[in-house]
């Protein structure tokens, strides 16, 4: 967990983008709520290089989504 966030939320990655994109939204609108200071770790599976595009994307443009592939 970074230092500067209260909440770090990880999540494997899903088997397509779509499903990748509706839970990070999901997580954003959930711990927003909560008023605190948040990040989402995404988890993907380096055998899996289509799933990066998503993530990466969504990563580019909110810095509380980070995106670590194993």
């Amino acid at each position: 967990m970074s230092s500067d966030v209260d909440i770090s939320a990880m999540s494997p990655g899903a088997q397509r983008n779509d499903a990748i994109a509706e839970l990070a939204s999901d997580y954003v609108a959930g711990l927003a709520a909560t008023g605190k200071r948040f990040e989402i770790i995404f988890v993907i599976d380096g055998d899996k290089p289509k799933l990066f595009d998503t993530p990466n994307e969504m990563a580019s443009a909110d810095e509380r989504i980070i995106v670590s592939v194993t």
